[in-house]
């Protein structure tokens, strides 16, 4: 049975992408997406990259906590998507190191 004009989601779930990037040997981090956490109760989404020299570790995680929410929720978690999104389209800028520029030269 469907409550109308509830958005649905199936059932509740969470997504974990805890990966690490070995960096070709030379190259360097120059920037990294910013921290984020958004804890909107039943929605929470978090993520971190840090700049680790020679290794990118990369940490995502949302958690969606609800089977279906009131229309006044919904701004709210259409807001929480929306960083998702936005966070999901940040780069990691690398760079040639000291050792790289110079050897290329």
């Amino acid at each position: 049975m469907r409550s109308e004009g509830l958005p649905q989601v199936n059932f509740p779930f969470e997504r974990n992408d805890d990966i690490s990037i070995d960096l070709p040997l030379g190259w360097q981090i120059s920037t990294v997406p910013q921290p984020q956490k958004v804890d909107a109760k039943l929605v929470v989404y978090t993520l971190d990259a840090v700049n680790d020299k020679s290794t990118l570790p990369l940490n995502r995680v949302l958690n969606v906590d609800i089977f279906s929410l009131s229309t006044q929720s919904y701004a709210t978690l259409r807001k929480v998507f929306q960083v998702v999104r936005t966070d999901d389209e940040q780069q990691v800028i690398l760079q040639p190191g000291a050792t790289t520029a110079r050897n290329s030269q």
